[in-house]
């Protein structure tokens, strides 16, 4: 399974499901695109996504600007 960092956040890329066998007992977050506009002025949620243990995707469309940058 794939990671990619995004602004510095874990991101996996995989079927949900698999990702959820894999990772039992971990703190996974879902960064909304208004909440990474954040990242950085707001110090607790900054704090909050950095500390997850892995993150997916909120959207089709952010997965879709990953393939294009």
């Amino acid at each position: 399974m794939k990671t990619y960092r995004i602004l510095g956040i874990p991101f996996i890329d995989g079927l949900y499901n698999d990702i959820i066998k894999l990772k039992h007992g971990r703190l996974m977050v879902v960064p909304s695109g208004p909440g990474l506009a954040t990242i950085g002025k707001d110090l607790r949620y900054s704090e909050a996504v950095y500390n997850a243990d892995f993150a997916i995707p909120d959207s089709g469309y952010m997965v879709l600007l990953l393939r294009l940058f």
